[in-house]
């Protein structure tokens, strides 16, 4: 009986190694598929939340455009993106969050690590268009020279708003009328996109320059016109304190 037993074990003993092998075998290629689907759905893997992302040497894409500069996606959210070389950085701290990091992929897609949120694919859909992964949509802000310089009081003709401009962002205060201020961004020298909480019809407008600072008027997607409120000069020279005039 004895040696029955051990002719047994001896007979089984390389078929049990065989299935082994086997069901490593597969065990291993399963985990292969595994890391490889998630490394081409991620596309980074999953501690790039906290190590930078850079490009392969000599595998680095370029942009055909110019991303450098602020963005937004409705005025007041004010990220940075500066690009250099395929890798791309976006200054977070107008919402002190951390400096997101990533790579041109190629002309039209780049992919960012936000620290606290994770990587995103972002798509140009236009230079000044960036779809994101999740959805949202960011402009590029114009931050060149305006026809009509928009920091100073305007006027529909009864009351009176100050409007600021700074680095392409906008700011209308409506305090005067008791309504909620409005913010937007410039996207070019002579129209900028706006936001007003409690309307949200006018989404625009367009700066028609005068002959001189005032008579530079303003034009609202609703057609409604406001015009520059000239400010008051001390006695004397009334040209002393005119928007572009050098103080007397």
């Amino acid at each position: 009986m004895s040696g029955r037993n051990t002719f047994h074990r001896a007979v089984r003993s390389p078929r049990r190694n065989l299935i082994r092998r086997q069901f490593w075998a597969k065990a291993t290629g399963v985990a292969a598929l595994v890391a490889a689907a998630a490394v081409m759905v991620v596309g980074t893997p999953a501690s790039a939340a906290t190590t930078p992302v850079t490009p392969a040497a000599g595998t680095a894409a370029a942009l055909p455009f110019n991303i450098n500069g602020p963005w937004t996606d409705n005025g007041s959210a004010k990220p940075v993106i500066s690009a250099a070389a395929g890798v791309v950085l976006i200054d977070m701290s107008y919402a002190r969050r951390p400096t997101a990091q990533g790579v041109v992929l190629d002309a039209t897609t780049i992919l960012v690590t936000f620290p606290d949120a994770g990587p995103f694919i972002g798509t140009f859909l236009a230079p000044a268009v960036l779809q994101w992964s999740n959805g949202s949509v960011w402009q590029k802000v114009y931050t060149g020279p305006t026809v009509v310089d928009l920091n100073g009081r305007w006027s529909d003709g009864r009351t009176g708003q100050m409007m600021t401009q700074l680095n392409g962002f906008i700011t209308v205060n409506m305090s005067g009328l008791h309504r909620p201020n409005a913010v937007g961004y410039l996207v070019g020298p002579a129209v900028f996109i706006v936001s007003f909480p409690d309307d949200r019809n006018t989404t625009f407008a367009t700066l028609q320059p005068g002959p001189d600072p005032t008579l530079d008027r303003l034009t609202w997607s609703n057609s409604s016109q406001w015009h520059r409120v000239p400010i008051e000069a001390p006695p004397g020279n009334p040209q002393c304190l005119l928007p572009g005039k050098v103080l007397c």
